[in-house]
């Protein structure tokens, strides 16, 4: 009877944790959709006793804060939103009211130091920071037009540096092996020209297309080629003195390993050549795959 009696006490204690998670889960998206419908002092009704709670989300404090901040109740939303950074939230969002709040009560450089936050985070979207009201006394501000500038920058990260070493490629071109028509390939700069795009087509209905792009995190340059033959390298390497070096480990269909390095130059006379070669010893010995030669259509 003992045994019996824990193991009901346990069933309930359980069930009880999981219905309440769940009335837990049900009223914060409840809350959510008020404040997304803009019923801001009915979304406080259902955020207010979450606040209440043994160990409360950050992240209700920031919602909380949301809703008095479209209420107009600043000291209630200042108090919500500190709360929630205390809690560990990080974001954009939650540092770009803050500094809402400080500009339009006249605490300049907290706003300023809120919005640099925002800045350094990759915050791109300089229209709305410069159509911002709450903004509009700090615009003469010699740090908010650094601000902007950083922004701008953001805006357009792939502008300078390693993202153009490539360019050289970019282009409409004539492609030839040996003197011999190969085919025809359009390079071109996409997504905000932080991608290169390859589109190639050979001899024989062959097609085949690359994504290239200098992965910041890892310093590297990075192609991913498809073709239609169901095709897929994954190419990784460097750029340096006017060359591209990419390289690969490829499984071969009968399960043989090639290692392949594959090299554009950048010729004096405004072509480029791209050659690629072969290896199934690890490294020890190379072959020739392929000799490339790209020409600028008239």
């Amino acid at each position: 009877m003992k045994r019996l009696c824990l193991f009901l006490f346990w069933i309930v204690f359980i069930f009880w944790n999981v219905l309440s998670a769940d009335t837990a889960t049900e009223a914060v998206q409840r809350a959510d959709q008020l404040y997304q419908s803009k019923e801001y002092a009915k979304a406080v009704e259902l955020y207010l006793p979450m606040t209440k709670a043994e160990k409360v989300d950050p992240y209700v404090w920031f919602k909380l804060g949301l809703c008095y901040h479209e209420m107009g109740r600043l000291d209630e939303a200042l108090d919500a939103y500190k709360k929630a950074e205390a809690g560990g939230v990080v974001r954009l969002q939650l540092w770009w009211r803050l500094a809402r709040i400080d500009s339009k009560r006249g605490n300049r450089e907290q706003a300023l130091s809120y919005l640099k936050k925002v800045a350094d985070a990759g915050f791109a979207q300089v229209d709305t920071l410069k159509s911002e009201g709450d903004f509009a006394s700090l615009h003469e501000d010699a740090k908010f037009q650094a601000i902007v500038a950083i922004m701008e920058k953001n805006s357009h990260p792939c502008d300078t540096g390693p993202f153009r070493d490539f360019d050289f490629w970019v282009g409409e071109w004539d492609v030839t092996s040996g003197g011999t028509p190969a085919g025809t390939s359009s390079i071109q700069q996409i997504l905000n020209q932080c991608v290169i795009l390859e589109n190639y087509t050979g001899q024989g209905g062959y097609a085949g297309k690359s994504f290239n792009i200098y992965d910041t995190p890892t310093k590297q340059w990075k192609q991913f080629w498809v073709d239609n033959g169901g095709s897929l390298v994954e190419f990784h390497g460097a750029y340096a003195d006017g060359k591209l070096e990419y390289h690969a480990d490829t499984l071969q269909p009968d399960g043989t390993r090639v290692q392949r390095r594959m090299i554009f130059v950048k010729l004096p006379d405004g072509k480029v050549r791209q050659y690629s070669e072969q290896s199934s010893d690890g490294g020890k010995t190379w072959s020739l795959e392929y000799d490339l030669l790209y020409t600028k259509k008239s």
